[in-house]
């Protein structure tokens, strides 16, 4: 059964902006205040400040802790630190294979062996001379 909206714009959910900026006031406050006392968020902290800043640092490890709380309160788990900052996604997944090298031959697939193909007195290609004894 189709219903006719009759004309009204249908009405779309939006986030809560004076919501969201109290959470992110929140959770960045959240965030210094995990940095005390805590060489686990400090190291963290501190190689995300050498890549992207500490300003950026700080905002990034924000987010990670409202991720954190949100499935948290979705799930019904304590938190664990171990997990937060394991550096794994999800926390139960093993730690990622080491990166492949690059190959000193270039840009070969099969692992910087080149392949050499033998040469050939050129029998079996039309044009090619043939060395033949008769």
């Amino acid at each position: 059964m189709n219903v006719s909206l009759a004309g009204h714009v249908p009405i779309i959910p939006q986030r809560r902006v004076d919501l969201s900026a109290h959470l992110k006031w929140a959770f960045s406050e959240a965030a210094v205040l995990c940095l005390r006392k805590n060489p686990p968020a400090q190291r963290y902290v501190a190689r995300l400040a050498h890549k992207h800043g500490k300003g950026k640092a700080l905002t990034i490890l924000a987010h990670k802790l409202a991720r954190a709380v949100y499935y948290m309160l979705r799930r019904g788990q304590a938190f664990e630190v171990t997990k937060f900052f394991s550096g794994t996604a999800g926390g139960d997944r093993p730690p990622r294979a080491p990166r492949m090298a690059a190959t000193p031959a270039g840009n070969d697939l099969d692992g910087g062996a080149i392949l050499t193909l033998p040469k050939s007195s050129g029998a079996g290609r039309p044009g090619a001379a043939t060395n033949a004894t008769a």
